[in-house]
């Protein structure tokens, strides 16, 4: 009889825990998202005398509708691990590789269609989970299927690394959505610098990094996070660097590099200096802005690369230097024209000028040094001096 006594009087004590933590669980689920878990006071189990309590405090509070978030992010994630696994299976009714690979990116893009409208109802909590959920299922699997699986060819890959950068970037614009704007340049400038390093493919990858750049280049034109503009330059020009550094060498292509055009790398060379400085020209002669600290260090790194890596592809190619040299001459004057008969006259002698003037003077005396002989180079710097 005891033991029975115990045991009803243990069955009390869970029902009523039982019944005290429903009512926990109806006052959460009624509180507004925006209300932390704080601390409660909660009844004292069997052996605490009546009338006392003690505190449950959490150590990191966290919002319930962010757990909510959490889990439905993890359940989008698991989606898309759930379709790799079928696709993988092996078995006679798996997805065929080329055909899951194309449903994840399906998903991913359906997913990134829903932080946009989700952004656009106001509830940019949710459109962030949904944003970082869809470009964490995308750039992996398009690194893993044209890298290790090879269903893409790396012009393949590179196209699908545009096209998604292309989806996020109208999806953050149009939602205003910094935090997703910032994750996707950085996942998409690392997928296409790591599948350059693992497929050997120099020119696709050069190119959608260029893509990346001249969209950064116009979101910052309308001044929409401007700050991006500096990891996607470097990722830029460490490309374009290396595919110089590989075009160019003495002993062809190291083994394992698919056949690169010389004259289509010299082309994209010449795009990473004249990218930024037709930037700079629209920003402060069309629309009279200052330089900025990013375009004065970009714009030299630019032309450093840009006009080395071209001098050494052409030496490759047997080219007279002069085709480059004239264009550089050319550059410069337009360059001292644009510093003396707009800006001086619009803005006075500031930054502006002397970068332009600095920029000419260069571009000028590199030039002459590669188009004129001894003679013609003398009497042109004395002039110039």
């Amino acid at each position: 009889m005891d033991r029975l006594a115990r045991l009803e009087g243990q069955i009390q004590i869970i029902s009523a825990e039982i019944g005290e933590l429903r009512d926990r669980v109806g006052k959460l689920e009624g509180a507004a998202p925006h209300r932390l878990l704080d601390s409660r006071t909660v009844s004292s189990p069997a052996g605490v005398e009546e009338g006392e309590s003690q505190e449950i405090s959490t150590a990191f509070p966290v919002s319930a509708s962010t757990v909510s978030l959490v889990g439905r992010t993890l359940m989008v994630l698991g989606g898309a691990y759930l379709l790799r696994a079928l696709t993988d299976s092996g078995d006679s009714g798996s997805i065929p590789t080329s055909v899951g690979a194309l449903l994840g990116l399906a998903y991913a893009v359906w997913w990134l269609g829903s932080t946009y409208r989700a952004a656009r109802a106001g509830r940019r909590a949710s459109a962030g989970f949904h944003g970082i959920a869809a470009l964490l299922i995308a750039y992996p699997l398009i690194w893993e299927t044209t890298s290790r699986l090879g269903v893409f060819t790396p012009a393949t890959g590179a196209s699908l690394l545009v096209v998604f950068y292309g989806i996020g970037f109208v999806v953050t614009w149009r939602g205003n959505l910094t935090e997703i704007a910032w994750v996707n340049t950085l996942l998409a400038v690392a997928s296409a610098m790591a599948l350059l390093v693992a497929t050997h493919a120099l020119i696709p990858f050069t190119v959608a990094l260029l893509c990346f750049a001249s969209a950064t280049e116009l979101r910052a034109y309308r001044k929409r996070w401007p700050a991006l503009r500096w990891p996607v330059a470097f990722g830029l020009d460490a490309a374009v660097w290396v595919m110089v550094s590989i075009v160019g060498r003495p002993k062809g292509l190291p083994e394992g590099y698919a056949p690169v055009s010389v004259g289509l790398a010299l082309t994209i060379v010449l795009l990473l200096p004249l990218l930024y400085l037709s930037v700079i020209a629209v920003r402060t002669l069309l629309r009279g802005r200052g330089v900025t600290g990013f375009e004065i260090v970009q714009v030299a790194i630019a032309f450093a690369i840009g006009v080395g890596g071209a001098m050494r592809l052409a030496e490759s190619m047997a080219l007279d230097p002069g085709y480059i040299g004239v264009p550089l001459m050319v550059l410069g004057a337009a360059g001292y024209g644009a510093a003396f008969a707009f800006i001086d006259r619009r803005m006075g002698r500031g930054l502006n000028f002397y970068f332009f003037t600095t920029l000419a003077g260069l571009l000028t005396l590199v030039g002459a040094s590669m188009a004129l002989p001894s003679v013609a180079l003398i009497v042109v710097w004395c002039g110039l001096g």
